[in-house]
């Protein structure tokens, strides 16, 4: 089988897979969530493990869904790309702030770069006040991260909250354990809505793959328009099924490529 011969087999964890459906590559639109989907989540966004292994499955997927296939991430474009060298699939960064269809990075909101350059240099110079915090420049915005010490949470909003104050335009979205300034209207469900609307996506049934309560939203979108939403990991969702991890998410794609569709 396909997925044993790319080595994602032996990565299946405590998810039996015929629990969730495969999918029909050729009828489906596929995306995928990166961080805590496709790889663990580490100390520092930097400090991920990329196994050589997972962009031969990703663009497998890709050739497999005719181009219907996109990563869509909070991460910056410029920083997945260099994580995934070689990787064809369009993506979605900055939780939809951005988007490479694979002729360039291309804004998908009109923001002022003076107004997110402060706002960068304001949390970058707080996050030095505790070696625990980690800022995030994004090209839209920024992050505060506090996974090195979550007591450090409620400060960490009360600061973002502050600064906001008296800036137009851009909102608190709760991560994983961070905060993130972006623009208001930017969201990962927005960008699903709008990638179905394109081809090679429309016509297709969309498979949402996510962790993030960032996720949450197209997990409800996918599964309102009769999608499959799939929810990594623990916690409420709007997802219709679930897998415990990174492991599991790596051979139900594998499997899926290989299996008869049952859905």
């Amino acid at each position: 089988m396909y997925y044993e011969m790319i080595g994602f087999a032996q990565d299946q964890g405590n998810t039996v897979l015929s629990d969730v459906p495969a999918f029909a590559p050729g009828e489906t639109a596929l995306f995928l969530d990166f961080d805590g989907v496709l790889v663990e989540l580490a100390e520092t966004p930097d400090g991920i493990d990329v196994p050589p292994k997972l962009v031969p499955l990703l663009n497998a997927l890709v050739d497999a869904t005719d181009g219907a296939m996109a990563l869509v991430t909070g991460r910056a474009i410029s920083s997945l790309r260099g994580h995934l060298p070689g990787f064809r699939g369009v993506v979605v960064g900055s939780h939809g702030g951005e988007i490479d269809r694979g002729a360039g990075i291309e804004t998908t909101v009109n923001v002022d770069t003076e107004t997110v350059g402060r706002l960068v240099e304001l949390v970058t110079a707080f996050a030095k006040c505790d070696a625990a915090y980690i800022a995030e420049p994004k090209p839209t915005g920024v992050v505060l991260h506090f996974r090195r010490n979550p007591d450090l949470r409620g400060s960490a909003y009360h600061f973002l909250e502050t600064i906001l104050h008296d800036i137009a335009g851009f909102e608190i979205h709760h991560s994983k354990m961070a905060f993130e300034i972006r623009p208001e209207g930017v969201s990962k469900d927005a960008a699903v809505r709008r990638l179905m609307g394109e081809a090679p996506f429309d016509g297709r049934r969309p498979v949402y793959i996510g962790d993030d309560i960032t996720d949450e939203p197209a997990l409800a979108y996918c599964r309102s328009v009769e999608g499959v939403a799939i929810k990594v990991g623990e916690g409420h969702t709007e997802g219709n099924f679930r897998m415990d991890g990174v492991a599991d998410v790596r051979a139900y794609l594998a499997w899926s490529l290989s299996e008869p569709a049952t859905m």
